[in-house]
């Protein structure tokens, strides 16, 4: 059976996930150097949005990134990419797109509180409201 979490366990869990994947972001810069290129390329500022999301799993030609990126202007960006585990270096992008009108950001969700984006849109802005 599933262990059961209240809203506000729910929402604190989101909460230190978003948190602890901008940290990374902003306190190691050479190990993302990738991320910092990629939102370059596209128009967007690294040190004005945050990495809310982050996952990583080993491939056959290096490492499957894939995440999302929130700017400042409050746009999701979703990416797919795979770095070589050797250099860090950029092999490929799989997938890098706004995906800004599908992410929810509901202030309260039946039965689960606020939605990953509205708690995204708080780390950002540095509060939780």
């Amino acid at each position: 059976m599933p262990l059961q979490r209240n809203v506000a366990q729910q929402n604190a869990e989101t909460e230190a996930k978003v948190r602890q994947a901008a940290e990374m972001f902003a306190s190691h810069p050479t190990r993302l150097a990738w991320l910092n290129a990629i939102l370059l390329s596209h128009g967007l500022v690294p040190n004005s949005g945050i990495l809310a999301r982050l996952s990583e799993v080993p491939e056959q030609e290096g490492n499957l990134f894939s995440g999302v990126w929130l700017s400042q202007a409050e746009e999701f960006w979703e990416f797919e990419v795979v770095v070589s585990r050797e250099s860090g270096e950029l092999l490929s992008t799989e997938r890098f797109e706004n995906t800004t009108n599908t992410v929810s950001v509901n202030q309260a969700l039946r039965g689960r509180g606020k939605s990953f984006g509205r708690i995204a849109i708080e780390v950002l802005r540095g509060s939780s409201a």
